[in-house]
């Protein structure tokens, strides 16, 4: 908090999926007030009649998810949904199979990797990036 006013990260689209925040194809629930973590803390604090915990939670500049939901009109019908094909399952890492299939690594060109001269290959140089920092390396 900086002079009353809670510090909010970075913002980011919010999706409130339930039955209490169902709106109509027709009729879209949109609503432009800031939310974040705490939002949750002020729906129990509402719903319980508790104090805020925290100065963050007492904050004007975040709303209460109750604002966001509608009590009286629960919709709790499962909508249709599109059933999504399964993406496509690919290795991590394939297998070597030669050294002219395409698009694969092969065996001697990793071993030509690690025998480059230090000024070709810099990988050598980040392992001893971190010891001017303080931090011990293994050897």
């Amino acid at each position: 908090m900086i002079n009353g006013k809670a510090l909010l990260g970075f913002r980011v689209p919010t999706v409130i999926a339930s039955p209490f925040s169902r709106g109509e194809p027709d009729d879209p629930k949109v609503k432009g007030m800031t939310f974040d973590h705490t939002s949750i803390l002020k729906l129990i604090e509402w719903r319980f009649g508790l104090a805020p915990l925290t100065l963050r939670d007492a904050s004007h500049d975040i709303q209460n998810l109750a604002r966001a939901l509608n009590f009286q009109r629960v919709n709790a019908a499962v909508p249709d949904l599109p059933h999504p094909t399964a993406p496509q399952q690919t290795l991590c890492i394939q297998p070597f199979v030669s050294d002219t299939t395409p698009g694969m690594a092969s065996p001697t060109a990793l071993t030509t990797a690690r025998n480059l001269s230090d000024s070709q290959n810099p990988w050598p140089g980040l392992r001893g990036s971190g010891l001017h920092k303080g931090w011990q390396l293994p050897q």
